[in-house]
């Protein structure tokens, strides 16, 4: 409660401190593997790391579940290739770690923990607004990235349990 005040004091940053620590942090928290949590936890409190939710698309509106951004599983099975854009994401510029939602061969709602230093991870320009500067929300790109199978947050296919936490 006594945090709350403070953040309140000036709402730009309370937006950019709760989309780190709420919806930034608390899915990997939630839903976090052992060694997930063991690599990003730490870094996220400290924020060495900073966290973002990428969830809103270009064409998906308020539907959540109709996003367009893909996982499709390599040929080998190693990894994912995930290719879409997600759009207004809070701490989009300056975030490490985004919680990227697609769908697994464009059937299976999944959460994917991406790594901005992940190869074919860009963010666009940022989206100007009328307050609330400093959240500085931005595009995600994801190009042909390929992501270890191990990104995965939670389970194949239950990305509607971990969006529920927002």
């Amino acid at each position: 409660m006594i945090a709350g005040e403070h953040l309140a004091r000036d709402a730009s940053y309370g937006s950019w401190h709760s989309s780190h620590t709420g919806i930034g942090t608390l899915p990997v928290l939630f839903f976090g593997n052992e060694e997930q949590k063991r690599r990003y936890l730490p870094k996220l409190a400290k924020v060495e790391l900073l966290a973002a939710y990428a969830l809103t698309e270009p064409l998906a509106g308020s539907d959540a579940l109709a996003v367009r951004t893909r996982a499709d599983l390599s040929a080998d099975g190693k990894y994912y290739v995930l290719n879409g854009q997600k759009m207004w994401i809070t701490n989009g510029g300056a975030a490490d770690l985004f919680t990227v939602f697609a769908k697994v061969g464009g059937e299976k709602f999944t959460a994917f923990l991406v790594e901005r230093s992940f190869p074919g991870v860009t963010s666009g320009a940022e989206e100007h607004k009328m307050g609330l500067r400093a959240a500085r929300p931005r595009r995600c790109i994801l190009t042909t990235s390929g992501f270890r199978s191990k990104t995965c947050l939670a389970k194949l296919g239950a990305g509607t349990s971990s969006r529920l936490i927002s």
